[in-house]
Parts: C-alpha cells; structure tokens; sequence
C-alpha cells in the first residue's frame, strides 16, 4: 500500500457483468448481504448510466455495454459492435487462421443451444467444461477443406479453467454472410426466439447437425428440454489490427469479449492462471493482478466479473446473490482498505446492462454506478462501523438508482479516469467550461 492520501493511487472500475436487474422485484443487489458495498455507498455518490445508450432489450448485448465503459469510439454508431463480436473475439483466436479466407473474411460467434421442435430457443448456457470438451472433440472432426473454420479462444491463464478451456468459439467464412444460403449477421441468443434453421443455413449448420448433435446429447440429463442445436451470431470482420497499449492501462479479465474489446480500447491485458469468467472464479487472484498494475503506476485499471451475468443465464437467482456476497467479502472488503489508504485514487463500480435470473435474458434500462474517492475516506476514522440511522443507510440497489442522477456514459467515464481527452475520447464539461465535478462532495483528482 501506498500508505498516504496525500498521493493516492490510479482509478478502478469494477464492470459488474450483468449484476443490475429490471425493476419491479426483489433484486440480487437488494437481497444480498453486502456489508462492504453498504460502507462505499456511504461514503460515495450514486448514479444511473446507459451503457447501452437506448438499445432496446433484444439487442443488449456486453460488447455495447463494456466499449462504452472502456471509452472505445463508436465510429459506426453503437450497433457496430452489436455486430462485431465475432470480429473482436478474432483477434484472440488461435493461429490467426481467419485470415486465410482473404480480407473479406467474416467471423461469428458459434454457441451450442437447445431448441424446442418449432425452433424456439430454450437455453443456451450449460455447463462450460461440457461445452469445452464438445468443441474439442468436434475439433478433430473438421473437414479436410471446408468452407468454414472453426477458431477456438482459450483461456488466458494456464490452469484447467483457463488456457486448456475453449472459452468460446468463432466460426469464419470466406465473407460476409448475407448471401444464398449463408447466415445472416444474427441477433444474440435470447430466450423465446425462433428461427436458429434460418440463421445457420450454411455449411457450419450441416457439419454441426450431422457431427455435433451425437456428441452434443451425449451426457444430457434426464428430462432436459429441447434438442441440441447451433446459434450463430455477433457477426463482423476482424479489426484490422490490435492497438499497442497505452502507457498506464491494465485489464483483469477472464471473458474472450472483454479482453478483445480492451485491446482495442489500448489496455494491457493482464494474465490469469486459476481466474474464470464463472461463479467458481478465483477473485484473490484478480485482487493481486488489480494491486500489482495500482503499484505500478497505472492510472487506470479496468477488472471485469462475469459470474453474476451466468448465474442470471442459467436462471439461478441464490446462485447470483451467494456471489455477490462472496464479491463482497473477498473483493470489496479489501478495496474498502486500499481506498482508504490511498493505495486506490477512485473506485468505480457498474453494470454493463441489466441481466434477469427469472427470465436468463439481458434487459434494457439504466443500471446503478457508484463513484467513492480516496479523498471522500479522510474524515473516516479506522474500524468506524458507519453505523446508524437515516439516509447514511442507503444501498445501491436499483430502486434508490432510480432516485439519482442519470449520467450519460461518457460524463461518467470523465468522473472516474479524469485525464486529458485522447484522440477519439470524449471529455465534456457542463457547458461553461467547468469541470463535471463541480457542485459534487469532492474533488477531481489531480
């Protein structure tokens, strides 16, 4: 630890993937147990954001979500990386085998899903090793010469959860996917959709259907619902290249999107050996790769937690609040401490898009952000309980959300990494020329 508030650390941001639900019920963050989220709220500010900036919910999808929490430009406008996922996730593929397609090369996201007999989607999240051990057998299968590939994007640490794991798969074909007998770009998995015959007409659908269904129903479990199938999805080309980081940017992830969308965002990414983007994920080693890139100077660390949003596609909503208790106690219990002595300069904490574990879908709508400051922690003496009655009990739930200020995204990005503007980045003021800050409890950092 640094050890003084005199000069605190760079800023974190926790991106929450999935943990806001749609108002209306007794959600995860007003159920859980969070003693050390209660002690920020306290002492922080909350806001609403839209990372999604108006998606409506069929089409709220991570890669919106976190680009925007990166900073990345849209230059296409937000739909472009509605339609890019499988592009991005290219960049992490092994071999960079895509490219022997040619330029026009397209790449989608391949999930193996379960159907009902009209073709409406049951579920498409199982058991990540049962789907790893699928595409590894399936691999052997492929084709001499075939008119798609398949390009597995493995862990990034080395233990069995991570680089022997195929996180996910990316299906490339020699162009864009809009022509006779291809899929179209293809909407993300969601729950009650039809039409998957439609989207994977093309070879990958035919393969998949002849070889991948044995192997897929292999193991299934009594009375489990539907027939295996395949959802193509996230097309685009791979960006041209992946950017060289920028001095002082570091990323904690375990999920393939997030990594990629970093890349391209200029962060280095970070290695991890026991670290998954599950529930099972190893959150000590995440702290340790968070405080190492803060002792090394980084003025701003992104960590990124997956497992709320996997719990809410599995629609198991104990399991979702028993990890947000176990974040609580093993993630923000210790950031509690390193806010306090500076070894943190501001801690950021949001969701990238609303996740349901009633329904296993991504909704639309705002999501809680709450901003503390190592400086908001000077008047708090070591061991205070922050105890009492009154509005210092808030929580950061989705209902008081509601009750704050909205934020558009890029004016939350100013709050928390308050740096010069880089090229492309937006860093607005209110209009007059003062800082966003202004009128708030406490102060940029300098």
């Amino acid at each position: 630890m640094r050890g003084s508030r005199e000069l605190p650390g760079g800023s974190l941001l926790i991106i929450a993937d999935g943990l806001a639900e749609p108002a209306g019920s007794a959600s995860t963050l007003s159920s859980a147990h969070t003693p050390a989220l209660d002690r920020l709220v306290r002492l922080g500010r909350l806001f609403r954001l839209d990372p999604q900036r108006g998606a409506p919910a069929e089409e709220t999808t991570s890669e919106r979500g976190i680009a925007a929490l990166l900073g990345l430009g849209m230059p296409g406008g937000a739909d472009s990386f509605r339609v890019s996922r499988g592009g991005l996730l290219a960049l992490l593929a092994e071999g960079g085998r895509g490219a022997s397609f040619g330029k026009s090369s397209w790449f989608y996201v391949a999930t193996p899903a379960r159907f009902a007999s009209d073709g409406t989607l049951l579920s498409y999240v199982n058991d990540p090793e049962r789907e790893s051990s699928l595409w590894t057998a399936l691999l052997d299968r492929l084709p001499p010469n075939p008119e798609f590939l398949l390009l597995p994007v493995r862990g990034a640490g080395t233990g069995s959860r991570g680089g022997g794991s195929i996180l996910r798969m990316v299906a490339a074909f020699p162009g864009p996917l809009a022509f006779e007998g291809r899929p179209s770009p293809g909407f993300p998995p969601r729950t009650g959709r039809r039409g998957p015959e439609a989207l994977c007409s093309g070879g990958l659908w035919e393969w998949f259907s002849r070889e991948g269904r044995r192997l897929f129903g292999e193991g299934r479990e009594p009375g489990e619902p539907g027939k295996p199938g395949l959802w193509l999805w996230g097309g685009g080309e791979r960006p041209e290249s992946s950017p060289t980081p920028l001095p002082g940017r570091f990323l904690v992830a375990q999920a393939p999107l997030v990594r990629a969308l970093g890349r391209m965002a200029g962060y280095e990414d970070l290695p991890l050996s026991r670290a998954t983007g599950e529930t099972d994920t190893d959150l000590s080693e995440k702290l340790l790769r968070v405080r190492e890139a803060l002792a090394s100077g980084a003025s701003r660390v992104v960590l990124h937690v997956e497992g709320f949003d996997m719990a809410s596609h599995r629609k198991d909503p104990p399991s979702k609040r028993d990890f947000l208790e176990r974040f609580d106690r093993e993630l923000l219990a210790p950031l509690f401490d390193a806010l306090y002595s500076g070894e943190v300069g501001a801690l950021g904490i949001t969701s990238d898009h609303q996740s349901s574990p009633e329904t296993g879908n991504h909704e639309a709508g705002p999501v809680p952000a709450l901003l503390v400051r190592a400086e908001d922690m000077q008047s708090l003496r070591p061991g205070s309980p922050l105890d009492g009655d009154g509005p210092s009990r808030r929580r950061m739930t989705e209902e008081t959300s509601a009750e704050s200020e909205f934020l558009p995204v890029d004016r939350w990005n100013s709050l928390l990494f308050p740096e010069p503007a880089l090229p492309g980045e937006k860093r607005p003021d209110d209009g007059r020329g003062k800082t966003l800050m202004e009128g708030m409890p406490c102060r940029v950092l300098s």
